[in-house]
């Protein structure tokens, strides 16, 4: 069975292609030349430093001779020849799953049909007691008919078995999609497949991996083991809320707060399919994303250094709050006009702007969040001037130095043509995020840049609409840039502030 140009045999089947080749082995496409039938054949690559491949690729038959089901490659055959050894499987005249997506521009009743399919094949393993252990794109191909068919058993297993085979590999899988407690090295049984499948399901839906796609595995392990996902919602705004909620569970850390099987998971699915709320051309995905997962794993980076103070042992805490509460009635006045409305302060932003472009949009954010702020019932705008006076300190310090009841905390992340805005909303009293939105703003577009702020605003702050009074006059794009140009000079000239007349 030695390698040479097509044709050649492989046994009684004739090898006439190659249709890939991986780490372990290779693929051909070959002809059965017994049953007139096209056949897939997985051959080993020779590996010395291996002990156990020949057996992997023995159990991998093993496992597929169990698995008669049409969403699963089937196995033929098995062919030996001395030293070597093949796999003879279905042969899927499709691709990836990853490339059909490339590839085609489904709607989401298309990509839930698929989603669906594939866990009726996870059903089929794990009824049997097998966990595929590396299921991702790569490994579930779709044919010419959208039959989803799920491949490459190679590191499979039966979770019932106390199975020796991976052992020189200590953790087997592929780092972007495998489970936490595999990541760990825990034991592991059917609700593994299905975090898998989560972030499988993840991917297709809001086209990013939960986790990123950076080249380092470390970074990526570590947000499967200790980390949130960010929410489908930010990615994929039109996504129903009945499927965010089953991605979050899917992708939970805690395999007991996952669906308890993939059975399960298929008849959610049904059930978003067979919602007549969703007729078939809603189900379309629009370009209205709001957020990445690296700015959203960069901006849960930032937040965490900002609430380094909570660490801090939990009697010292109590001290600090009896302090806080001591001199807060004994030592200070309250605000006056209390029951008009809640203190809330703008935290300065730390980000520092690479070009004039984006130290203009700096200035327009925080300029419409001003004008935003300022014309709510309920809430009491501390200003600008103050809150700059202790940027940089913790959030609790700024708090209790400017007597705010809530803290809004812009942050923008730009690369080389838009920034990612995001406003955090925090109770003051307990430090935890209450709202949050998110939004791209192009630096270019000073006036749409200055609405889309406000816009999230409304949203970031329901419960304190807008007032009449806050009402502004039509002003042209072309005025406004010249607006901001002036406000931003005003504001960096020879580092004072400079008045300067309307007339």
């Amino acid at each position: 069975m030695n390698p040479q140009q097509s044709p050649f045999h492989i046994g009684r089947y004739l090898v006439t292609g190659k249709l890939g080749a991986g780490g372990m082995g290779v693929v051909y496409l070959a002809s059965d030349e017994h049953l007139n039938r096209q056949v897939a054949i997985k051959k080993l690559h020779a590996n010395p430093n291996s002990s156990n491949a020949h057996q992997r690729i023995r159990q991998e038959a093993r496992l597929l001779a169990q698995l008669n089901h049409n969403n699963i490659v089937q196995i033929y055959d098995v062919v030996e020849d001395g030293a070597d050894i093949a796999l003879v499987m279905e042969y899927v005249d499709g691709c990836s799953l990853d490339r059909w997506q490339r590839e085609r521009e489904p709607n989401l009743r298309q990509k839930l049909q698929l989603l669906k399919q594939i866990c009726e094949g996870l059903t089929r393993a794990h009824s049997a007691g097998i966990i595929h252990r590396d299921l991702k794109a790569e490994n579930v191909l779709v044919d010419s008919s959208n039959t989803i068919k799920i491949t490459d058993f190679g590191i499979a297993k039966n979770w019932l078995e106390d199975s020796q085979i991976t052992r020189e590999q200590h953790v087997a899988g592929s780092w972007g999609a495998m489970s936490p407690e595999q990541a760990q090295g825990k034991p592991l049984d059917n609700r593994s497949d299905l975090f898998a499948f989560g972030v499988l399901a993840y991917r297709l839906l809001c086209g990013q991996n939960p986790f990123g796609d950076g080249s380092s595995p470390y970074t990526v392990i570590d947000r499967i083991v200790n980390n949130p996902h960010p929410p489908a919602i930010k990615l994929n705004p039109d996504l129903p809320q009945a499927l965010c909620d089953l991605l979050d569970r899917l992708l939970a850390k805690n395999p007991d707060q996952r669906p308890f099987n993939a059975a399960a998971v298929a008849a959610e699915i049904e059930h978003l399919l067979q919602d007549e709320r969703h007729s078939t051309d809603s189900f379309t995905r629009t370009e209205s994303v709001t957020a990445t997962v690296e700015s959203y794993y960069h901006r849960q980076h930032r937040k965490r250094r900002w609430q380094k103070w909570l660490l801090i042992p939990s009697a010292v805490v109590g001290c600090l709050a009896l302090l806080a509460t001591l001199a807060y009635f004994g030592f200070t006045q309250m605000p006056e006009h209390e029951t008009e409305g809640r203190y809330i302060a703008v935290v300065s932003p730390d980000w520092q702007p690479d070009s004039d472009a984006q130290r203009l949009l700096k200035s327009n954010v925080m300029s419409a969040l001003k004008q935003g702020l300022s014309t709510r019932d309920g809430l009491l705008l501390i200003p600008f001037s103050e809150s700059r006076k202790f940027a940089g300190q913790s959030l609790e310090q700024q708090a209790r130095a400017l007597n705010a009841q809530l803290l809004l905390v812009p942050q923008l992340d730009c690369n080389d043509t838009t920034c990612e805005l995001t406003l955090d909303l925090i109770n003051a009293n307990s430090f935890a995020v209450v709202a949050s939105r998110s939004t791209h703003l192009a630096p270019t577009e000073s006036l749409g840049s200055r609405s889309r702020t406000l816009y999230q605003l409304n949203y970031l702050l329901p419960d304190y609409p807008a007032n009449d009074a806050g009402d502004i006059q039509p002003i042209s794009a072309q005025h406004y840039q010249r607006y901001l140009e002036l406000f931003l000079s005003k504001e960096t000239t020879n580092g004072t502030r400079k008045k300067f007349s309307t007339h």
